[in-house]
C-alpha cells in the first residue's frame, strides 16, 4: 500500500497511534464516556482514506481504550460491516450511514436494510445517531447541526465542538444569536490551535510541489492575532470561558456545564491548544 511505498510499517504505525491515543485520555475521570470518530476526511476531493476497517479492526476495537466508536459507513469507501464482528461486548458502535455529502435523502427502507446487515456482526441494542460532515467537512457545518440537534431534542445536553478555523466559518455571532433567541442552552467547545488545518491540507493536495508546500510556514494558514472566542458568545448573553492550561480544563467544563444545565444559557469554552 501507500505506507509501504513511503518506507513505513503499517502495523507499527497502528500500534503507535493506539498507544498515543490511549495516553491522551489516560487521566480521564472514570465516569466519563470516551468516544472516537474514525474520520476518513470529507473535504471535497481531498478525503484521506478508503478501504475496509478489516485490516485494523482486531487491534483497533480491542486495544483502543474507548467506550464508543463512531464509524463512517455512508460511502462505499468504508467497505462492509464484517469488521464489526471484532467489536468487544463492552463497547458500543454508532454507524454513520446517513450522509450530508449528497443532496438526496436516504430512503427509510435502505437505512433499515443497512442496520439489519450490520446487526449480523454486532448487537444493535443501543442505537445512536451519527450525521457525517458535508462536502466541506466541518467548515460552516457544525454549529448549525448543533442548533438543529438541540431543537429536535430539547431535553438533552448538546455539545458542539469546533476547531477555531471551522468556528470562524460557522458565522458564530449569528449562531449564538439563534441559540439565545430560541432558548437553546448548548455547550460550545472551541479547540484553538491558531491554525487552519483544512486550508493547509487542501493547498498541499492541490499543489504538492508548489511554493506553499516548500515554505517553512505556509501562508494564510496560521492566525497571528490571539483570538478570544469566549467573548463572542457573551454578545448574545451566553457565558464565555478560556482555558490555557490542561490542568484547568475539567474544572472549567464543569463551570460551563452548570451554566448550560442550571441557568439554561449557552456557554463556550475556548481551549487554547497552542499553535501547530
Amino acid at each position: 500500500g501507500q505506507l509501504e511505498k513511503q518506507g513505513k510499517d503499517p502495523e507499527r504505525l497502528l500500534d503507535q497511534y493506539i498507544e498515543l491515543t490511549n495516553a491522551s485520555f489516560a487521566s480521564a475521570p472514570s465516569d466519563m464516556t470516551v468516544g472516537l470518530h474514525m474520520c476518513r476526511g470529507n473535504l471535497k476531493g481531498t478525503w484521506l482514506s478508503e478501504g475496509s476497517y478489516q485490516a485494523i479492526s482486531e487491534k483497533l476495537f480491542n486495544k483502543l481504550n474507548v467506550d464508543v466508536f463512531f464509524l463512517e459507513y455512508d460511502t462505499e469507501r468504508a467497505g462492509g460491516f464484517e469488521p464489526l464482528a471484532a467489536m468487544p461486548d463492552d463497547k458500543r458502535v454508532v454507524l454513520g450511514i446517513v450522509s450530508s455529502k449528497v443532496p438526496a435523502l436516504e430512503a427509510k427502507d435502505m437505512l433499515k436494510a443497512r442496520i439489519e446487515e450490520a446487526a449480523k456482526y454486532v448487537d444493535i441494542d443501543r442505537p445512536g445517531t451519527l450525521l457525517n460532515a458535508g462536502a466541506a467537512s466541518g467548515l460552516g457545518h457544525g454549529m448549525g447541526v448543533a442548533l438543529g440537534a438541540q431543537l429536535a431534542a430539547s431535553d438533552k445536553l448538546v455539545i458542539g465542538t469546533e476547531g477555531d478555523g471551522a468556528y470562524m466559518f460557522n458565522v458564530p455571532i449569528s449562531a449564538h444569536y439563534v441559540a439565545a433567541e430560541q432558548n437553546l442552552p448548548i455547550l460550545w467547545v472551541v479547540f484553538n490551535n491558531q491554525h487552519w488545518q483544512a486550508v493547509h491540507r487542501s493547498t498541499l493536495g492541490l499543489e504538492p510541489d508548489g511554493y506553499a508546500a516548500k515554505a517553512n510556514r505556509q501562508p494564510l494558514t496560521h492566525f497571528t492575532v490571539e483570538q478570544h472566542y469566549e467573548k463572542a458568545v457573551e454578545v448574545s448573553g451566553g457565558a464565555g470561558f478560556r482555558v490555557t492550561e490542561s490542568k484547568d480544563l475539567m474544572a472549567t467544563l464543569d463551570k460551563a456545564l452548570e451554566v448550560v444545565t442550571g441557568e439554561k444559557r449557552q456557554a463556550l469554552v475556548n481551549v487554547v491548544c497552542g499553535p501547530t
